[in-house]
């Protein structure tokens, strides 16, 4: 059962770093349409990379077969689940979620906040809280969390 501050989108207050932050709950449809787009773009600037490293003669053709075979559905929830559960994914729920009072609140660095072991168990908690999820589980994980994609 939600708690009613879910359910009336009350801000989840949670200290970082010795400082108080306000962040707000975040939808898996939008989390996942985030990971999507940044999965997506990440897949073209490695082809492009990969093509920038190939002969001139080679260049066009892997460009064409490569853009025109783009990953599979699974294969982009694959790249999301995993983007999800990276020290970046963790920064970007955190940043989108965050809701900013002024100018001096500005959220401490992601690996100061992972690497300090206080902080790692409250950012665990907190991204439960904030997605509703415990993570995005990869399929057939033990902790499958049945509210997560």
């Amino acid at each position: 059962m939600e708690p009613v501050s879910a359910l009336t989108d009350q801000p989840i207050e949670e200290t970082l770093a010795g400082k108080k932050h306000k962040f707000r709950r975040i939808t898996l449809a939008e989390l996942f349409g985030k990971y999507e787009a940044v999965v997506q773009n990440e897949w073209r600037l490695r082809i492009r990379t990969m093509a920038d490293e190939l002969d001139s003669g080679e260049r066009l053709p892997f460009m064409v077969s490569a853009m025109s075979n783009p990953p599979a559905a699974n294969q982009i929830t694959t790249l999301v689940k995993d983007k999800a559960n990276s020290q970046d994914g963790i920064a970007m729920i955190l940043s989108l979620t965050h809701l900013k009072e002024d100018k001096n609140d500005i959220l401490p660095d992601i690996t100061s906040l992972v690497t300090d072991e206080i902080d790692k168990v409250v950012v665990k908690g907190l991204i439960k809280e904030l997605t509703g999820t415990a993570g995005i589980p990869m399929e057939g994980g033990a902790d499958v969390d049945p509210k997560a994609p």
